[in-house]
């Protein structure tokens, strides 16, 4: 049983109450991980060094995730069609509508070697660690083989239910969002025991004066935003230096976390 199987059987408050019990279960003491890598591109790695002063973290924008396979949903669109009584353009304006709402960041909930080499570089970059406030912020992501799951009969449920409305709380309106392939060519994805946080730039009007429509952030060129940890349920609680940071990305993360009392370790030499 997947965890999304269960969940959308539930009324809005026993879903609720059932995600957090499973997010208990797995999120130890509420602290998620956030791996980031530097490399050679000395502009980006300033980038997320002045985002790490500034207390932000970057949501991004789906197409602009590493994984290509994310969000692809396949479905037939003329048997939707026919037994939604919808047209297929309606259809996929509805659909291309619903997976620009969110922009999202990825932390997982087990530190591990794995995350560190995958994701910051074999030790050229920093693991953030989080205590999570609220646990119901989190979504935690199910890996399944997506060419298995009927999203033609999810999608005729959604809109024979909504009456052609748009509803943010549907299954299909988050599903493209939480539901991964467990690979990723040679990458093991369900080694990440990955959560995600999810922000919507369009309720606070950041993305197109909170608009929504179709393709409009490919349009604006929004690739994500920058989203404070605060308005996220977030604090900072640690910083883990990888050791083989490049000395001035080193000397400056040090700087900053003993001015603003962040416990932090450097990880051993012989970690990797």
């Amino acid at each position: 049983m997947n965890f999304y199987d269960e969940y959308f059987k539930k009324t809005n408050g026993e879903a609720t109450e059932y995600k957090l019990k499973y997010l208990k279960s797995v999120v130890k003491n509420n602290t998620i991980y956030k791996f980031i890598q530097f490399d050679e591109n000395y502009s980006l790695n300033n980038v997320k060094l002045n985002a790490l002063k500034d207390e932000v973290l970057w949501f991004s924008y789906y197409k602009y995730l590493n994984d290509k396979t994310e969000f692809e949903i396949n479905y037939d669109i003329i048997q939707v069609s026919r037994e939604t009584n919808k047209s297929p353009e309606f259809i996929k304006y509805l659909f291309d509508i619903m997976v620009e709402v969110y922009d999202n960041c990825s932390f997982t909930y087990e530190y591990h070697k794995y995350m560190w080499s995958e994701y910051a570089n074999y030790g050229n970059g920093i693991c953030l660690i989080f205590y999570v406030n609220n646990l119901d912020v989190l979504f935690p992501i199910d890996y399944i083989e997506k060419n298995i799951i009927d999203f033609s009969s999810l999608i005729i449920k959604s809109l024979n239910n909504s009456f052609g409305r748009i509803d943010y709380n549907d299954p299909m309106a988050l599903l493209p969002f939480v539901v991964k392939n467990p690979y990723n060519g040679m990458l093991d994805s369900t080694k990440e025991k990955e959560v995600r946080i999810l922000y919507s730039p369009f309720d606070k009007e950041e993305c197109n004066q909170g608009k929504v429509a179709q393709n409009i952030k490919t349009y604006v060129g929004h690739k994500g935003i920058n989203v404070n940890y605060s308005d996220v349920g977030l604090s900072l609680k640690g910083i883990i230096l990888g050791n083989k940071c490049e000395s001035n990305m080193e000397r400056e993360i040090l700087k900053y976390s003993v001015e603003c009392q962040i416990p932090t370790q450097v990880l051993g030499n012989d970690f990797f």
